[in-house]
């Protein structure tokens, strides 16, 4: 193995996406979606920052995890079911909007 691709393994190992997470921070509503077989994006990292997102949050806002077993990276292939997967993003902010007013 030569120098830069340790760097590079190293880089990717120390990094970790619930250290930005911090403590006492009113955080908004959420909805976080996550691919099973997504090779990017494992979906355990998904489940971990929400977990931490919840414990830490100051807030009762909707933190919600949507883990498709049937999607990738990109989400569902199949046009109706992006459409579907679509609704129920948009249903989510709706419902947030509303419960604001």
């Amino acid at each position: 193995m030569s120098l830069k691709p340790r760097r590079a393994h190293s880089a990717r190992s120390a990094w970790r996406p619930t250290r930005p997470v911090t403590q006492a921070v009113a955080y908004p509503p959420l909805l976080v979606t996550a691919g099973l077989n997504d090779p990017r994006v494992l979906f355990h990292e998904s489940a971990k920052w929400v977990a931490k997102l919840r414990h830490l949050n100051a807030t009762t806002q909707p933190l919600l995890l949507q883990c498709d077993m049937g999607a990738d990276h990109a989400g569902k292939t199949d046009r109706y079911e992006q459409w579907r997967e679509e609704a129920k993003k948009l249903n989510f902010v709706i419902t947030c909007l509303l419960a604001d007013a």
